[in-house]
């Protein structure tokens, strides 16, 4: 990347490492930047790469989860990073929110698919 076309955001440029992508891995949020034609704006994109193998685990054990006895605590979701942090701009902190509210905004927001169990909660 011509680093000329940053103008003063070249050391934001060089702290977020842009260059050829890198292997993904699951637990990783990629951030890249994403200049506009004009150059003057420039926009973050951030992703996360979510394997079948994970969402298979989760689906498993969601189908399971009627059979297990849960002790003091239970399993309700698995909330990739990239979720959490969008949720916490938007003042939702699912480090304190209840079990069913968690549920609830996963269910409103289409990503069901992140629940671990079947039981209510």
């Amino acid at each position: 990347m011509d680093c000329a076309l940053l103008d003063n955001r070249y050391s934001l440029a060089r702290f977020l490492s842009i260059g050829p992508p890198m292997k993904k891995k699951f637990d990783e949020v990629e951030t890249s930047l994403i200049l506009d034609s004009d150059t003057r704006n420039f926009n973050f994109k951030k992703e996360q790469h979510i394997s079948d193998d994970f969402m298979n685990s989760i689906k498993m054990q969601r189908e399971n989860s009627f059979g297990l006895l849960e002790g003091e605590m239970m399993s309700v979701a698995q909330v990739p990073s990239l979720v959490y942090e969008r949720w916490l701009t938007e003042g939702f902190d699912i480090m304190k929110e209840p079990a069913h509210a968690i549920v609830a905004r996963l269910k409103q927001e289409s990503l069901d698919g992140f629940l671990t169990t079947k039981k209510k909660v």
